[in-house]
């Protein structure tokens, strides 16, 4: 879930200077699209090894001063030189502790890691030390790596051990100063290489778009070939010459590579930590801006699952779900205006997906994925069934739950994609959403909520982009209509008309309407122009504006939950959330706070909605509906506790206020006492 890069210079290579220097500089620049929470550099010159590590962005980095001293040791350097960099989106330990940054690094090793390893106490209990420093997974992976180079004395046969062991994705890049060589390797597909034979010099990173920006720059060589390293791929660059030489991690055997049957005699390097910036204490965690430790909260939760709403006789919707009327058999107007959901078929499928097979080494298709089960299943299908040659891509606006992004992990490496992760500037959006959760807590209207969430629609114009940059005109999203959340934006006024549809296919009036709700608002609650407002505008324009037409798989696919499930757990080891009755939603970390609001207010929630939909669809009956209710409804404490925590509120303070406001008692309208008194 980062960016990885680096280069590696022969003896006596064109490539110096501040030529070099500038090339690394825009390498951690263009890295920085994976992961802006914190970032670092390692640079050996065969006698010293200078690590740096940052709890700032790359951009932020390569204008240190810490920084510009190791670029001055690299712009002076005589011989070759051996570069590893790191972009990272912060999954497991807090960039504030520098422990948790990388490059990570011993006495032996200096490496860097792009993937989450959902494995790593396991590979801790097998392969590693009593004196754990950090808390981030790459640890374990490391330390592993070392005690098996150890006792195999080759590169590779350790490299081929530790995949056999891991679990989750990983992409490397590791010095082996000792030894003077750098080992690649990835299970998952996301790791390019350029060997620029003109500059004898091997240059990598995460995706192929960084090289080809690279090369296009005018330092290396314009048409030098980019060669992916696929899953299963490994190569070891050696330092001196730049030779790199490929092998497949699970066919190296004793003596099976040039690489591994003559190994260099280790020698003394000293590898030295310039890193400046002040580190927290190992394990403390901060988050929000707030320091807080290990301990658990009590929060003073509202849970009443039935207060005596009216209900339709035929599925579970209250009387304050939105425009709901009921008839004289108490049957709502959402029961009698449902038509059933039909999917078109697998024959319809594998004719519209087989006219883009075969692309040679472009890619058939994207498959957006969030690690939620929909998503996580489209994956699974597209590659496992369609046999298709996919790439993956997330956007991680934030607000992705450690459950969704380990969950990708898994799905990536137990399916050989290659990922493309596309992080957004975290501490920013996590600001804007705090700003609005505050703005929200002044003024509380059900119609407001779905500003919380607005930092995530811009993956609908990045799938755009990707799509473009890849060549690709097929598009795969996990989305379908059971999951139709339509009382999101009828509180704002707006209504649903085209059954079974999305929130972004209202109708033009009804998203005027809407338009002139949230105006109206911001006028009322003027904490609401804040420095979020642009950020929200584009959100607006990606989700009701841009065309979604992209291939959703569940039009063709008949969802099932016991099947998608089941598959993943089987297959995966996909996990959900301890703390949640569903297995849905729980890669969105925002959901437990809105559910809770909607429920406690409105009395129901989307679990409601979803589950009505499956009653219409005759999966479900009305009594087991309600049951499944009560349990899916049930505040997430340890979720909004997180959810607080990360965006820097006070939960306690919100829950308290949410509490407070009024219950909704009947809908006459869109929005009908949907405000506090």
């Amino acid at each position: 879930m980062c960016g990885i890069l680096g280069i590696v210079t022969a003896d006596g290579s064109p490539l110096r200077g501040k030529a070099l220097g500038r090339a690394i500089g825009d390498l951690l620049r263009l890295s920085e699209s994976r992961g802006m929470e914190s970032s670092g550099i390692a640079v050996g010159d065969g006698h010293t090894v200078r690590v740096l590590r940052s709890q700032q962005a790359a951009a932020l980095l390569v204008e240190s001063s810490p920084y510009r001293e190791i670029m001055g040791h690299v712009e002076r350097a005589a011989g070759g030189l051996s570069i590893i960099g790191h972009s990272r989106m912060a999954t497991n330990g807090t960039p504030a502790d520098n422990h948790n940054n990388q490059p990570l690094f011993s006495d032996v090793l200096v490496g860097v890691h792009n993937g989450i390893i959902t494995n790593d106490q396991d590979l801790w209990r097998r392969h590693g030390t009593p004196g754990r420093t950090a808390l981030v997974d790459s640890e374990a992976l490391f330390w592993s790596l070392e005690k098996l180079q150890a006792e195999h004395g080759s590169i590779p046969l350790a490299a081929a051990s530790l995949y056999s062991d891991l679990e989750g994705m990983a992409s490397i890049a590791v010095l082996f100063p000792g030894a003077d060589q750098l080992l690649l390797a990835t299970n998952n597909g996301s790791l390019y290489v350029c060997h620029d034979e003109e500059l004898r010099a091997v240059v990598f990173a995460s995706e192929s778009i960084f090289l080809r920006r690279l090369l296009s720059g005018g330092t290396f060589t314009r048409h030098a070939p980019v060669r992916q390293l696929k899953a299963g791929d490994g190569c070891v660059v050696q330092g001196g010459t730049a030779r790199a030489e490929y092998f497949r991690l699970e066919t190296t055997g004793p003596g099976g590579l040039p690489a591994g049957r003559a190994p260099r005699a280790a020698r003394p390097v000293a590898i030295v930590d310039c890193s400046s910036y002040p580190s927290v204490a190992p394990g403390t965690h901060e988050v929000g801006g707030a320091r807080r430790g290990p301990e658990r909260r009590i929060l003073d939760v509202e849970y009443e699952p039935e207060r005596g709403l009216r209900r339709c006789t035929r599925c579970i919707l209250p009387e304050t779900m939105p425009f709901i009327a009921f008839d004289a058999d108490g049957v709502c107007s959402f029961c009698r205006s449902h038509r059933p959901v039909t999917v078109k078929g697998t024959d319809a499928l594998e004719a519209l997906v087989r006219p883009h097979r075969g692309n040679g080494d472009r890619p058939d298709c994207l498959v957006a994925i969030s690690g939620g089960r929909d998503s996580s299943y489209t994956l699974h299908y597209v590659t496992k069934v369609l046999g298709m040659h996919q790439v993956a891509f997330t956007y991680d606006w934030g607000m992705m739950t450690d459950e969704g992004r380990r969950n990708v992990s898994r799905m990536c490496a137990g399916t050989g994609t290659e990922h493309i992760l596309v992080s957004a500037d975290i501490p920013r959006k996590r600001a804007y959403i705090r700003a609005n959760v505050l703005a929200w807590l002044r003024h509380p209207h059900l119609g407001t909520v779905p500003l919380f969430m607005a930092g995530d629609k811009q993956f609908y114009r990045i799938s755009y982009v990707l799509r473009r940059q890849f060549g690709v005109k097929l598009m795969f999203y996990g989305e379908h209509a059971l999951e139709k959340t339509s009382f999101k934006v009828g509180y704002a006024g707006a209504r649903l008309t085209r059954l079974g549809t999305m929130a972004y296919s209202i109708p033009t009036p009804d998203r005027l309407r809407m338009l002139l709700f949230y105006g109206r608002e911001y006028l009322l609650n003027t904490a609401y122009l804040n420095h979020s407002l642009w950020d929200t505008l584009d959100a607006f324009v990606s989700f009701y504006v841009l065309p979604h037409d992209y291939l959703k798989l569940y039009d063709y696919v008949r969802w099932d939950e016991p099947t998608v499930v089941g598959t993943l757990r089987r297959e995966y080891h996909w996990e959900s959330s301890r703390d949640s009755g569903s297995s849905w939603r729980i890669d969105d970390g925002t959901a437990s706070f809105y559910n809770y609001i909607y429920f406690t207010v409105g009395g129901f929630s989307e679990h409601d909605t979803f589950l009505c939909n499956l009653v219409r669809e005759g999966r479900m009956t009305r009594d087991q509906a309600l049951e499944e209710s009560v349990i899916w409804n049930k505040p997430r404490a340890e979720s909004l506790l997180w959810y607080g925590d990360t965006i820097g509120v006070d939960m306690q303070h919100a829950v308290r206020t949410i509490n407070r406001i009024p219950k909704l008692k009947g809908m006459s309208g869109a929005g009908a006492r949907a405000r506090a008194g």
